[in-house]
């Protein structure tokens, strides 16, 4: 591999646990985004909004045009909808941040190379629920990085790396919780 693309693949990393990471409320630095004044968002049940969120996660990540800053405003207004009211604020920093750098770092890559993020998961199953707060499991939930190359004799892959849901939302039991607010579900940082 070529030591522009190691560069590059650190950089992957460390962007894709960032990224994942703003669902548990590290932040980043901010900046402009479009705000949605959407006050529902979330979810009628707590599965439907883990379901949900990772869904739009998994399509955000697959955004061609995620350098461009409207469309990346777009999928941090549409993602930071699944939290908490509360917690919005926070999140929207954090998702815009992350983003930013995954795009960002996505378009150095050189002419002849590609990223594909790969989001795996089966359907959520709700582990706890005491009425106002739940936690959500995410069966199988991985993500598979890889850089391709394209050369003469066809694709070659560079790297290639399965990543569990545990270790990049940086909890052991790999549960996330979920609030409910009035008659909706919410991500919550705990």
């Amino acid at each position: 591999m070529r030591k522009r693309s190691q560069r590059l693949l650190h950089w992957f990393i460390t962007g894709a646990t960032v990224l994942m990471l703003g669902l548990t409320g590290c932040g980043g630095g901010a900046s402009a985004v479009i705000e949605i004044q959407d006050p529902a968002g979330g979810g009628i049940t707590p599965e439907s909004v883990v379901e949900n969120f990772f869904e739009d996660l998994r399509s955000a990540l697959q955004e061609p045009t995620l350098i461009d800053e409207t469309s990346r405003s777009y999928w941090v207004e549409r993602l930071t909808r699944y939290f908490a009211p509360e917690e919005r604020f926070a999140q929207r920093i954090a998702l815009n941040a992350s983003l930013t750098r995954f795009a960002a770092d996505r378009a150095k890559l050189a002419d002849d190379e590609a990223m594909s993020l790969e989001m795996n998961f089966d359907r959520p199953i709700k582990l706890s629920d005491d009425g106002e707060r739940a936690m959500v499991q995410l069966p199988n939930a991985s993500m598979l990085m890889m850089i391709i190359r394209n050369t003469d004799r066809g694709p070659v892959t560079l790297y290639e790396q399965p990543i569990e849901l545990r270790q990049l939302i940086g909890s052991s039991s790999g549960l996330i919780p979920t609030i409910k607010l009035s008659d909706r579900w919410y991500l919550t940082e705990g």
